[in-house]
């Protein structure tokens, strides 16, 4: 399962969230002042996003950095705006990593 965020331009004329405010350069995708929109985050599966790939309704675009990929994910937990099913599932998922870490290095 993958969790899915959409990315917004800012509209300096609108209200936004701040949680996770994105500036052209933080991936090349970005080219101006944007934001994650995490009332609109989604979970879906590995399946379902191959399958929107391949029928041309998602393009893959460059993997982001680490460091941008940690600050989208802290601001699931920040955002006042995200889904409260998305919060559980991205705990689940950060517990399960934690779990199969330590499992490793028995």
């Amino acid at each position: 399962m993958h969790i899915l965020v959409n990315v917004s331009s800012i509209d300096p004329d609108s209200s936004h969230d701040g949680t996770c405010v994105l500036a052209p350069g933080d991936h090349d995708f970005i080219t101006t002042p944007s934001y994650v929109t995490y009332q609109f985050a989604i979970q879906r599966h590995k399946n379902f996003i191959d399958r929107q790939v391949k029928l041309q309704v998602y393009t893959p675009r460059k993997e982001a950095s680490n460091e941008l990929t940690s600050r989208i994910c802290e601001g699931i937990k920040k955002s006042k705006f995200t889904p409260r099913a998305i919060k559980d599932a991205y705990d689940a998922t950060v517990r399960a990593v934690a779990r199969r870490a330590e499992q490793a290095k028995k």
